[in-house]
């Protein structure tokens, strides 16, 4: 397991919340703005944007 600073732990919760907020966004507008509990299709789509 790697070792973290103290200064690049505390940026953690916020790098792990942008990211988040980014994918929740990636569902929203591009794939389908109703979906709910998306299925695993949407994920690996949702992966090849994030990607390319």
């Amino acid at each position: 397991m790697a070792v973290c600073s103290d200064d690049t732990e505390s940026w953690l919760p916020e790098i792990a919340g942008g990211l988040c907020l980014t994918l929740s966004r990636t569902f929203k507008i591009i794939i389908d703005p109703r979906l709910k509990n998306p299925p695993t299709e949407h994920w690996g789509r949702a992966e090849r944007l994030s990607i390319s």
